[in-house]
């Protein structure tokens, strides 16, 4: 059975934008804590 051709142009896509977006509450990189705080061993009795 022969192959089928390959479409030469595909068709274009546009990147959405969404226009309520907005990125503000994100930290900046490296402002975080890298390592949690460790809790104090437990005390069973």
């Amino acid at each position: 059975m022969a192959r089928k051709k390959k479409n030469q142009n595909p068709p274009r896509t546009e990147t959405y934008r969404h226009p309520t977006a907005e990125a503000l509450l994100r930290p900046d990189v490296g402002t975080q804590a890298q390592f949690r705080k460790k809790k104090p061993h437990a005390i069973y009795r």
